[in-house]
């Protein structure tokens, strides 16, 4: 599975905040934005709307 296979999923699952996401994965939250962005994810687009 890709990283960013990987953050969609987590992501979807909605038990870890993206900060934490990104530390498993070693990148970003700003690159797991940009990732499920461009994937179609909805988010809240920052980090106070984790």
């Amino acid at each position: 599975m890709s990283k960013v296979q990987a953050a969609k999923t987590l992501y979807l699952q909605q038990d870890k905040m993206v900060a934490e996401i990104g530390q498993l994965l070693s990148v970003g939250w700003a690159t797991i934005y940009r990732c499920l962005a461009h994937r179609g994810v909805p988010t809240g687009g920052s980090p106070a709307n984790q």
